[in-house]
């Protein structure tokens, strides 16, 4: 791979294949996906390893709560789908920066009393 792509490409050192399985619950049968990776570093196993978790681990906490919160993937947006993520993304940020961490609850709250959202965030509007 790193000398087929080594002219397009010359930075790229390591190509990184790591394999996940997966069983869930109520499922017959346990699921595998590959998946790869590039780096312009030469690491040890254990470091890319730490890394890959540490990616996943900060974009399932973000999707997640996109997703459950903000049904994001339910509401396809056709138009300028950018702005409306970015929105999510500062509405997210302002509600934990007030210490918030359940977020679905929080929204819905808001939801039923205007004026209580408005003095809970007045100071970031």
């Amino acid at each position: 791979m790193l000398n087929k792509w080594q002219k397009d490409w010359p930075y790229i050192r390591e190509v990184i294949r790591v394999t996940r399985y997966r069983e869930e619950l109520n499922k017959t049968k346990p699921t595998q996906t590959v998946h790869y990776y590039v780096s312009n570093r030469e690491l040890s196993a254990r470091k890319y390893a730490q890394y890959i978790r540490e990616h996943w681990f900060i974009e399932n906490k973000l999707n997640n709560v996109k997703d459950v919160a903000f049904q994001e993937d339910g509401q396809t947006k056709h138009r300028n789908p950018y702005i409306y993520s970015t929105c999510i993304d500062i509405a997210l940020n302002i509600t934990r920066s007030k210490g918030i961490s359940n977020i679905k609850s929080s929204l819905y709250e808001n939801c039923l009393d205007f004026n209580k959202f408005y003095e809970k965030f007045k100071n970031n509007l």
